[in-house]
């Protein structure tokens, strides 16, 4: 349309002028391109006229809603520290990103991926598709990477695993799996570092002195000093060895140290792992590598002053019957166990030795005192493995009948269950994948001579105590012997460090596997056949399904369902027994799920654990990790409920093709674009970049803020004036008018129009924001701080805000903000919680995240602008000034921590902003005249781009794409009450089970749906409803206390959204 009357501004209006002009008879002005101003505004160091105005917004109508968009108010979670990306990955690559910024799952063909018909070795091929991808921070992958491993799947796929090295040197903590898929390689996933930077690594100590270091901290005294051959076989190895390697202190990127890993077994029990700062000495970390059953009972003890030597105790009988024979005895649950050639047959004596599968090695062994593939049960006669005197035993019975060897008995049957599961399950030949002997040893004592309550992996057998006051002999759970057993699993395949959360997982998956070889179905606790009676105490060790297990948050039974109650600290090594209940809770809803079940559910994870997980994965590696392995096997179906399962426990969103309650319907109305012109006059523009009416001359300083259905818009003019613009789009007209004379700098308004945020044109850290439904003019002011997430860390002061923007909730408000540290200055990215019960909150003391933990020196972020429709996406501009100023714009998932380039390389900042239905992000681009609004598509998860970008509204800036409609209150669904549907949830609040009820005027399917506070997917039911009434059980035992919502989705596309407490 063109206009017919030319409108201009000799000044800007006063206080209390309205202007009504019709937006059907404006007429543009050919004005000349001037240069826009392009630096961010520094404000005056001092507030020489300290104002606090009352806001007379004349005719501002404002919506008393608090929330009108229906979404649940986000806890926004810092995504760790950000790393400058090189720029768009390859349209055919894949990526997800780790918590530290790196890529820790690759997914697509490059040219190196070849197929079957390849001639070259397929760890070589594996090194060219590991470097045709190009990993992040990698300056030579092909030199940098070794394959250390290849293995062929049941599938036929092929898994190669790489370790990273630096001038020949492993880079602990860091290996990549490259996986083919019909011949080609398609995958490549893992944990890796920045390419090291250390000037040497000749080391200033030698291997010795490390160990030395070792050895004086761990204490001389409890260094066992006579180690037979017999105890270097129950330790597999030496007592300390010293590899020189590049650690990375507290898995920083840019904490790289040339250090000794030691490795240290001071006696038959302790096994743990140490590493030495090559230079200094410095210990730089240490944990223990013992995989014990519990966690918190287990008291070390001192060596004690007696040695006794250690003897050949095989029986000295003659040689006359050589072979396995059927055995049988009284079990520590007094069930007669028939075990079918578990023993062997020397003269006239039989021991527990089962050389009867297929991975006893005749020719190699010497029976019954050296074998090779066997299962073999030890007796300890109460010696404790701390101790010099420890000694084991054959156990050795006269007939085949073992008397009064009920702890034997049961941790030989334990073995041979667990051995058996591994094999018929996955054909697995023993712990070890290649037919190692599976060793148990019962009666094991603690240092002091007492009863042990624990059973441990030490790496190289099984060892169980035999209990006290609150547990059985710990050889009476077969899921406790095949706990043990997975570790030493876990310990051949993924190798999972036993710190922090890989420690959780290697606890779980031992935990997950020592279920299945129990094999009750009914039944998901572990160590219930262990536990001792009474006192307060549980039923059971641990329970998968319920976490909490009964007990309160300070009882050593307890563990956390969710992330959200995840332990962070040192005890534990970092809560390894505490935090596996996570990923229980996970399996658990896994396997439970009817897509699923336990047969497709322990494959998976097997699998998982087998072909995909590293030594340093974390809960979202296991997660990407079970959803690959559920694809594999298994198809989309069993993918999904996986992805659902971890979503329950707060790993990562929902189902890949799910959605979050937080997402909005789009706005229905017309598409605009406010866009301010070079010669910085406000304009309005058409979607298709057609300028269609001038709405301000008088000159802007800030970029245009409106409201989500296009009424209302505030920005700061030249005069640092605050002013409005009140449009009327049935009428076609607008009203501008000055709403405060300042001076300020930057305003926002809210989605709905009810807040208002302002900054004076000062040099200081406070947001004022001003509540335009409170008749007496309610505002606060908010301090702005730094919040820190490390200890020891410092990150400056905040000098100043710039840009804002309400979420949409009501609750948070997101800014940049200008900080200093060290007279260096750089821009970051916060979210404040002005609001919360209906009233704002302390702006002394108010809660403020980051949407990084960290950023890169040199690197400043800025310019956020929200998703129209999810809540969580948003995009930013990044100013990398580490050699040549580069300019990129960045997308990121709040709620998952993904982030990626979406423009690289613009040369200014550009201002993004995302249109109406988040397929297009616009941005400026400068020219030689000044500045263009460009578009760029977007991929359907709008933080990556999709196709090419293209000129939109040459010679303006600051573009803000709008609609002029009114969104659902329902999150996109329509009412269900006005097709007849009755429903309720009570009791409300609860404290485990709600139930909802549901009255439908026909027979109908439906979707019910949990979801978290923070919008997240938790549970998926399809249902159907009968006529009538309908009743449906909402279990939230397993969850913690809050707010959570019921969704109810009807095939005919009709819904309802509920909220639920849980106390």
């Amino acid at each position: 349309m063109y206009f017919q009357i030319q409108i201009t501004y000799t000044n800007p209006p006063s206080f209390s002028m309205k202007k009504i002009l019709s937006l059907l008879t404006l007429l543009l002005l050919a004005v000349a391109t001037l240069s826009a101003q392009r630096s961010k505004p520094v404000p005056p160091k001092t507030d020489e006229h300290p104002f606090t105005p009352q806001i007379n917004w004349p005719g501002k109508a404002v919506p008393p809603a608090n929330n009108p968009f229906y979404v649940t108010a986000p806890r926004f979670k810092p995504a760790g520290q950000l790393n400058t990306l090189p720029g768009v990955s390859e349209n055919n690559i894949a990526l997800k990103r780790a918590e530290n910024g790196l890529p820790m799952f690759f997914e697509g063909k490059t040219a190196a991926s070849g197929n079957n018909a390849e001639s070259k070795p397929l760890d070589q091929r594996a090194l060219e598709y590991c470097a045709s991808l190009q990993p992040q921070g990698i300056a030579q992958p092909a030199q940098e990477f070794t394959a250390k491993s290849v293995s062929t799947d049941e599938q036929g796929n092929a898994h190669v695993r790489l370790e990273q090295t630096f001038n020949g040197l492993p880079v602990w903590g860091s290996e990549l799996i490259c996986h083919t898929q019909g011949g080609a390689f398609m995958r490549m996933n893992g944990r890796y570092f920045p390419t090291p930077e250390l000037a040497s690594v000749t080391p200033s100590m030698d291997a010795e002195a490390a160990i030395w270091k070792v050895k004086t901290a761990i204490g001389l005294e409890n260094l066992k000093t006579d180690w037979t051959e017999q105890d270097l076989q129950l330790i597999d190895g030496q007592p300390f060895s010293a590899t020189l390697v590049v650690f990375h202190v507290n898995e920083k990127l840019n904490g790289e140290r040339l250090a000794w890993h030691v490795a240290a077994r001071p006696n038959v029990f302790s096994r743990s792992e140490w590493f030495i700062d090559a230079a200094t000495g410095e210990v730089l970390n240490s944990f223990e590598h013992t995989c014990n059953l519990l966690g918190h009972y287990h008291a070390k003890g001192h060596n004690t002053a007696s040695v006794a030597a250690h003897a050949d105790h095989a029986p000295n009988a003659p040689n006359m019957v050589d072979g396995p024979v059927n055995i049988s005895g009284v079990d520590l649950l007094d069930v007669t166990r028939n075990l079918p050639l578990a023993g062997w047959q020397f003269g006239n004596q039989v021991t527990l030795e089962d050389a009867s599968k297929s991975m006893f090695n005749a020719g190699a062994s010497t029976m019954p005192a050296d074998p090779v593939g066997v299962i073999v049960t030890l007796d300890a006669s109460n010696t404790s493995p701390e101790n010099q005197n420890f000694s084991v035993d054959l156990i050795v019975s006269n007939n085949t009948t073992f008397t009064n060897k009920k702890a034997a008995i049961s941790s030989h049957y334990n073995a041979i269950k667990s051995f058996d599961y591994f094999k018929t399950k996955f054909n697995r030949n023993s712990i070890d994948g290649v037919g190692g002997n599976v060793i148990s040893i019962v009666n094991v004592t603690e240092a002091d001579g007492t009863s042990m309550e624990n059973a441990f992996w030490n790496g190289a057998a099984m060892f169980y105590g035999n209990g006290g006051s609150v547990f059985k002999p710990l050889a009476r759970g077969l899921d406790v012997g095949g706990h043990e057993m997975t570790h030493g699993v876990i310990e051949k395949t993924a190798n999972l460090i036993y710190q922090n959360e890989s420690g959780a997982l290697n606890e779980s998956f031992a935990d997950v596997f020592g279920q299945m070889i129990d094999g009750d179905v009914n039944d998901w606790k572990i160590g219930e056949d262990v536990m001792q009676s009474g006192g307060g105490l549980p039923t059971a060790l641990r329970d998968m399904q319920n976490p909490n297990n009964g007990q309160p948050a300070n009882s050593s039974f307890w563990q956390p369902a969710h992330t959200n109650d995840q332990y962070v600290g040192p005890q534990d090594n970092g809560g390894v027994h505490i935090n596996s209940g996570i990923i229980n809770r996970a399996y658990y809803l896994f396997a439970t799920n009817a897509a699923v079940g336990n047969a497709k559910a322990e494959q998976v994870f097997y699998k998982a654990l087998r072909d995909y997980l590293v030594k340093s994965s974390k809960f979202v590696d296991c997660r990407l990790a079970v959803i690959q392995a559920s694809n594999d096997l298994y198809g989309s179906s069993v993918a999904d409920a996986a992805a659902n399962a971890f979503a329950a426990v707060g790993i990562g969103g929902s189902a890949p093709s799910g959605n979050y309650l937080g997402t909005l319907s789009p706005n229905p109305g017309t598409d605009y674009i406010l866009c301010t012109k070079n010669n910085n006059d406000l304009e309005i523009a058409t979607s298709t970049g057609t300028v269609i009416a001038s709405l301000y001359t008088g000159g802007i300083i800030s970029r245009p803020s409106i409201t989500d259905n296009g009424v209302s818009m505030v920005f700061i003019n030249e005069n640092n004036q605050l002013m409005a613009i009140e449009f009327d789009w049935q009428a076609n007209q607008f009203v501008v008018s000055t709403v405060d004379d300042g001076p300020w700098r930057n305003a926002a308004i809210s989605k709905d129009g009810r807040f208002l945020a302002l900054l004076k044109d000062f040099l200081e850290p406070r947001i004022y924001i001003y509540d335009l439904a409170d008749p007496f003019g309610g505002f606060e002011t908010f301090f702005l701080y730094n919040p820190t997430y490390t200890q020891g860390q410092i990150t400056g002061d905040v000098d100043f805000a710039d840009v804002m923007e309400f979420d949409y909730s009501n609750t948070y408000l997101m800014y940049d903000a200008y900080n200093t540290l060290d007279d260096i200055g750089y821009w970051d990215i916060g979210f404040v919680q002005f609001w919360e019960n209906d009233q704002f909150t302390d702006g002394g003391d108010a809660f403020i995240t980051k949407l990084f933990t960290g950023l890169p020196e040199k690197v400043s972020i800025n310019n956020p602008t929200l998703s129209k429709n999810s809540p969580y996406i948003l995009a930013f501009d990044l100013i990398d000034e580490t050699g040549t100023v580069r300019n990129d714009i960045y997308g990121a998932n709040a709620e998952t921590g993904d982030y990626d380039v979406i423009v690289s390389n613009i040369g200014d900042l550009g201002y993004p902003n995302y249109n109406r239905l988040d397929t297009r992000l616009i941005y400026d681009n400068p020219t030689a005249q000044g500045f263009d609004i460009r578009s760029q598509g977007l991929n359907p998860n709008k933080i990556q781009p999709q196709g090419s970008n293209t000129s939109l509204i040459p010679g303006h800036y600051w573009g803000v794409w709008f609609a002029n409609g009114t969104r659902s209150l329902q999150v996109g669904i329509e009412d269900m009450e006005d097709q007849g549907y009755a429903m309720s949830i009570s009791p409300n609040p609860t404290a485990d089970i709600a139930q909802l009820r549901m009255k439908a005027p026909a027979s109908t399917n439906a979707s019910i749906s949990l979801h978290s506070i923070l919008g997240e997917t938790l549970l998926t039911r399809n249902v159907t409803f009968s006529e009538g009434e309908n009743m449906l059980d909402i279990d939230l035992q397993s969850y913690p206390s809050g707010n959570y919502i019921v969704r109810i989705v009807s095939e005919n596309g009709a819904g309802a959204a509920l909220k639920v407490v849980k106390q």
